[in-house]
């Protein structure tokens, strides 16, 4: 049972990958699908993360650092997918706030934190169970940051 959920959490990951560069190519023509289905891959690669942490599934270093580089490549150039005029991203639980818009200066460094927390987890990604929540607690709060700031719950 542990391998087949090891085994789904690698697949996941993988596809969520291909999620993550597969949304970069759409980005150009519709940014508020781009970035809703990024924002959907991160939070894949988050429950990985959090299963992971708390032992609910297997621990597996490649799962692991995927879900870590899922984060990370989401967070490279997310900042694009919020242009002028696409502040209206449609009535889902949660939507993008209008702090992103006049406060783009704030929402950028939150992204820049991202990118730096998520690389810096990737820099000796997880090898045991236990080093899981280390790095999921210090992308995790850069993720908590931008959202009370920059997102809305509808």
């Amino acid at each position: 049972m542990k391998r087949s959920v090891v085994a789904g959490a690698l697949g996941a990951a993988i596809i969520m990958c291909a999620g993550a560069i597969a949304t970069t190519a759409m980005a150009a023509d519709d940014p508020i699908t781009a970035r809703k289905t990024m924002m959907k891959n991160v939070n894949a690669a988050t429950g990985v993360l959090v299963r992971m942490a708390k032992a609910e599934i297997e621990f597996n270093a490649i799962s692991a650092e995927l879900a870590l580089r899922v984060i990370n490549t989401a967070s490279q150039g997310y900042g694009e997918l919020f242009p002028d005029g696409s502040e209206d991203g449609g009535q889902t639980e949660f939507r993008a706030g209008p702090a992103i818009w006049s406060n783009r200066d704030g929402f950028n460094t939150e992204i820049a934190k991202l990118q730096n927390a998520s690389a810096e987890a990737l820099v000796n990604p997880p090898t045991t169970q236990e080093e899981v929540g280390p790095a999921l607690n210090s992308v995790g709060q850069v993720c908590s940051s931008c959202h009370e700031g920059f997102r809305l719950k509808n």
